[in-house]
């Protein structure tokens, strides 16, 4: 399990979210990470991603890949302990200006969700650049918008401005992330319960032993206060929990539809797809794969928070994120994040 460092700040004493303003660290599977790393931002039915052409897996694969090409694990010795982080690759440390904002972006978007779904439980979540034709937003082309517009199970809605860095934000950054953060006035007529500025980057690991500190991923959670004053403000008219349903199941839909040559049918209380070829099993509970042939998602917060309680699922499954979905991952996942040398990281 991957402990990432996590500082929270400008938290409100006694929020709704159980969030206070520290430095602290996540535990994150690779498993919930790829599965935030294939959801996050895809318009694209499993037809198109997992189907037979070559050219719809290879798509599903660059967005792990894109993942694992940035980052690595490395056990980083902590006094007397050692923690497994996330470090930089040599690969990414090689690359340009230019390809490594194309990786830190898709780091940004994919810890943020992660993290979302583990701390917030928040596990429905939604690109709004990639959803924006069907979201409405009420936004003047070239204004800034957030990122990720996401509902926890109670019915919350959570707003996202998401940067992956190379390096640690500077002031000028915080300050216009926090304002894309705060412009989202309402969705579907109710105001977010929580926005926040998330930051994934490559930070110093200050708890580590020595005195050169290795870079590891590290992530900043801030909460500004609510603007009121904004002269661009947005609104998501058209975002409501049957919406969210839709879209965010919508890149699995097709997996689990018609005749597929990998399906590996019912495991325990889920039903299971093998891709044999990416090396990875996809399980979904059949009544969260019956509401996506339906199209009818009345109640999907209730009906999975039902069946979690009945078969103890966020025990069965480590990697449970929440949505009814699960990824199982082979061995050749975790052995494409190891480093070469796992020996502990600690320099004098």
């Amino acid at each position: 399990m991957l402990k990432i460092p996590v500082i929270t700040s400008a938290f409100p004493p006694g929020n709704s979210w159980g969030i206070t303003n520290k430095r602290g660290s996540t535990s994150l599977s690779l498993a919930r990470l790829l599965h935030s790393a294939v959801s996050v931002g895809h318009d694209h039915g499993w037809a198109q991603i997992v189907g037979s052409q070559t050219g719809g897996q290879m798509e599903m694969l660059w967005k792990m890949a894109a993942f694992l090409t940035t980052v690595q694990e490395g056990a980083v010795r902590c006094g007397h302990t050692t923690v497994s982080r996330l470090l930089p690759t040599e690969r990414f440390n090689n690359m340009g200006p230019s390809e490594r904002r194309a990786l830190t972006y898709h780091l940004g978007m994919t810890m943020s969700a992660a993290w979302a779904s583990k701390v917030l439980n928040v596990p429905w979540m939604l690109h709004l650049d990639v959803y924006k034709a069907q979201l409405d937003p009420s936004l003047m082309l070239g204004d800034s918008r957030p990122d990720l517009v996401g509902q926890h199970p109670d019915g919350r809605w959570v707003v996202m401005e998401c940067k992956g860095r190379a390096s640690p934000p500077a002031q000028e950054a915080e300050a216009k992330a926090k304002l894309q953060a705060q412009r989202v006035t309402d969705i579907g007529g109710t105001p977010p319960s929580l926005r926040l500025a998330m930051f994934s980057y490559f930070g110093a690991d200050n708890t580590a032993s020595g005195r050169k500190k290795p870079r590891v991923v590290t992530m900043r959670a801030i909460d500004p206060p609510d603007r009121f004053d904004d002269p661009s403000p947005m609104s998501l008219p058209g975002l409501n929990p049957q919406t969210l349903f839709r879209l965010h199941y919508k890149p699995w839909r097709f997996l689990f539809e018609g005749d597929q040559p990998h399906a590996s049918g019912i495991d325990g209380p889920l039903v299971w797809r093998d891709l044999k070829d990416v090396d990875l099993r996809v399980g979904i509970l059949p009544s969260v794969a019956s509401a996506m042939r339906t199209g009818d998602f009345g109640g999907m917060s209730d009906l999975i928070e039902r069946e979690e309680a009945r078969y103890a699922l966020s025990t069965l499954y480590p990697d449970w994120v929440g949505d009814g979905i699960v990824l199982q991952l082979g061995d050749s996942w975790q052995q494409s994040l190891d480093m070469p040398d796992k020996e502990p990281t600690s320099n004098p």
